[in-house]
């Protein structure tokens, strides 16, 4: 098998020639940003903005750069209708169309219906066990429940979902509300009530990957893993803590759509490096290593001297004193280290580890 075979994926019956997914935002508005995005080598499959009964318009300004990250408030939302007749005018390309839904519960049934007819491979909702029976009691195709990570038990949340006959779980999506300040005029980025917004982007990805790994132990049905993914490793951190597959939207806004072919590539660069054939092969590999007791163990860094390349980061960030700069390498006094592991994890050449390593 080859590398790129190992990286196709399925989800209840649909297939994904690239375990990606554009999730639901303002690059899958219309029928025209769908087709465009359609085109993109490394994309899996396209979730639409959310659809309503009725289009929808937003408070502006909607969105803002913050960090690399996004503090957004677009709630713009098509209508149904029009999202129909993009459905049967795109159809025929056979690429994954995942049409993502929201309203009151009979009124939600009813659009999924349609959507379906008019040719989406999945419906994406949001949770609640009524709107999960009706819409499963009107479609044949798989439905995925979108998971808010402000959930208090996302992992309970979950499990209702998958006996309530859920297909999918995706999780997550933004993180918030939050409040950004322009300096220069004291006024909100943002346009909403109060200038209040959410966050996505690289910022989010550590609360993503703790709720999918959550979730990943709770259930047995696929997740959709997203969360401030922007590169190929993020997406393998996804995968390895139990994702299907990894849906993201923020690093297409800032990056362009070709953020997919660069994803793509760099994870099969980091599977030919470690010998993975599939994703497999690496799908789920770090939940054992989730131990719910807490570990106290001292084991102070070492350094591998061949490695050091004299950066001088690890002695700067030492908040113990404990790492000083010799003849342009780095020295640690053990008995000073407390093992926290922040010069681990901030050195360029991966010259240190902790003892337990």
């Amino acid at each position: 098998m080859s590398i790129l075979e190992g990286l196709s994926t399925e989800i209840v019956g649909v297939k994904l020639k690239f375990p990606t997914v554009l999730s639901s935002g303002p690059l899958s508005r219309d029928e025209k940003s769908i087709k465009r995005a359609m085109q993109q080598r490394g994309l899996g499959a396209i979730t639409t903005k959310t659809i309503l009964k009725s289009a929808g318009d937003t408070p502006r300004p909607s969105m803002a750069v913050f960090k690399n990250n996004l503090i957004n408030f677009d709630w713009d939302h098509p209508g149904v209708d029009s999202m129909i007749n993009m459905l049967k005018t795109s159809k025929d390309g056979g690429f994954p169309i995942i049409a993502n839904v929201i309203g009151p519960v009979d009124e939600t049934a009813r659009m999924c219906q349609n959507l379906e007819k008019a040719g989406a491979a999945m419906i994406e909702s949001f949770e609640s066990e009524a709107h999960i029976k009706a819409i499963k009691d009107t479609i044949s195709i798989p439905l995925v429940i979108k998971l808010n990570p402000n959930l208090p038990d996302i992992a309970k949340r979950a499990r209702m979902a998958e006996k309530a006959g859920a297909d999918a779980i995706s999780a997550i999506g933004s993180v918030g509300p939050g409040l950004v300040i322009d300096t220069r005029t004291g006024k909100p980025l943002l346009g909403s009530k109060y200038g209040f917004g959410n966050l996505t982007g690289p910022a989010i990805k550590p609360i993503a990957l703790r709720c999918v790994a959550e979730i990943a132990m709770a259930v047995k049905i696929p997740i959709l893993g997203g969360g401030g993914i922007t590169n190929g490793k993020d997406a393998m951190e996804m995968f390895m803590v139990g994702a299907k597959c990894v849906h993201l939207h923020t690093a297409a806004i800032l990056g362009g759509l070709g953020v997919f072919e660069k994803i793509i590539n760099e994870v099969k660069e980091i599977m030919k490096e470690r010998g993975y054939e599939s994703l497999e092969d690496v799908r789920g590999m770090s939940l054992k290593y989730l131990d719910e007791k807490p570990k106290y163990e001292l084991h102070p860094a070492k350094v591998n001297v061949n490695l050091c390349n004299g950066c001088g980061i690890c002695e700067r960030v030492c908040a113990y004193d404990a790492i000083r700069m010799e003849e342009r390498i780095a020295r640690v006094d053990e008995k000073a280290c407390f093992g926290c592991g922040l010069c681990v994890s901030i050195c360029p050449t991966r010259a240190i580890k902790l003892s337990l390593d």
